[in-house]
């Protein structure tokens, strides 16, 4: 009894010391004091809750996802917990944990989150019949139905949804951001370009409209545009994590190993379940024929994402290259499968989303 008395009167202090160095912003020392807690009270759910915060707003997914768990299993069906967790695997792409959490959220908020993992997972019909009957006037909601009726094929009607974005946004250029992430999101590219432009022009100081049109002109291969771009947002934000995964793409893709590197560490540090990373790595060792080193990471890629045809292209020629014949005809399996089933080009198309 006395003990836990006594635990109680540490605990305190350090949980509202976290407390208040997070709504500062000063994650760092929230972290610190956070860890202390968890040291006194292993299994505290507000204690576990805070550290997921904390590792989710310095972008280390990975370490969020474990907290939001640990904190679930002392807290069981906390909404709150479902939805952090659930964002989490989103920063990941793993669109298929993050919907059965969503799903058990009785809320407007969790229903668009679950209508965007369907749109993400192939299924935007569905989304649409969802967000269509949430009649929500919210720009998020807007731009999530116009992306369903896009990728759905409905091109027109999904214009006149994101249209809509021009007078339900804060801004001109929160919404000429909006409506150009769904159009590169649904790969029309060049008017992606066309309408992100504008919102730069609009707002420079709108950090996520540069980051997409940098992606739009990855898309495009217009690499010197998309690199100075990225160098821009990471110049204003140091620290973006999808920033450093696509340039050090970009530098994978141009063959630039010792420029990709620095940028794919940040990020396999703080997602270490996205599939991109993973795959980036084992295409630059592969590169190099260094299929050694090319293969777990290669393997991962499959195991996280099994429906990238990019992944399956440098399996074959890894595994084939390592004389494991037997595997490297199970990932042409896999890639000519995919291949017809989406109806592409025999190419190797690079992995370029995050």
């Amino acid at each position: 009894m006395l003990l836990a008395v006594l635990v109680l009167f540490q605990l305190g202090p350090l949980f509202e010391r976290a407390a208040q160095a997070l709504q500062s912003g000063d994650y760092e020392a929230a972290e610190r004091d956070l860890i202390q807690a968890r040291k006194l009270a292993p299994s505290n759910a507000a204690v576990l809750a805070n550290l997921g915060v904390v590792y989710s707003k310095t972008e280390r997914y990975g370490k969020a996802i474990e907290a939001y768990q640990a904190a679930l299993k002392a807290k069981p069906g906390d909404p709150r917990l479902l939805i952090n967790l659930g964002l989490a695997h989103l920063k990941q792409e793993d669109y298929r944990a993050a919907l059965p959490l969503f799903r058990q959220v009785p809320t407007t908020q969790a229903r668009e989150l679950e209508a965007g993992c369907l749109i993400f997972m192939g299924e935007p019909r569905k989304a649409i019949a969802m967000l269509e009957g949430l009649a929500s006037a919210e720009p998020g909601a807007l731009y999530l139905l116009g992306l369903a009726q896009m990728r759905a094929g409905e091109t027109g009607k999904g214009q006149r949804t994101l249209d809509q974005l021009l007078t339900r946004a804060v801004s001109p250029a929160q919404a000429e951001y909006l409506i150009g992430k769904a159009m590169l999101e649904s790969e029309y590219f060049e008017q992606a370009v066309e309408v992100l432009s504008r919102a730069v022009h609009r707002d420079p100081n709108l950090v996520e409209a540069r980051l997409e049109l940098a992606k739009a002109n990855v898309s495009l291969r217009r690499n010197d545009e998309a690199e100075t771009l990225l160098k821009e947002v990471l110049a204003a934000r140091p620290s973006d994590v999808e920033a450093h995964y696509y340039l050090g793409a970009l530098y994978a893709q141009l063959d630039r190993e010792a420029e990709a590197l620095p940028h794919l560490d940040k990020v396999l540090a703080a997602k270490p379940g996205f599939w991109g990373v993973h795959y980036y790595y084992g295409r630059l060792h592969a590169a190099a024929r260094r299929y050694k080193q090319a293969l777990p990471f290669l393997e991962a890629a499959a195991k996280l994402n099994p429906d990238e045809m990019s992944v399956w292209y440098q399996l074959t020629r890894t595994a084939k290259a390592l004389g494991m014949d037997g595997r490297s005809k199970e990932a042409l399996a896999n890639y000519e499968r995919l291949r017809k089933a989406n109806m592409a080009p025999d190419s190797n198309k690079p992995a370029e989303k995050m």
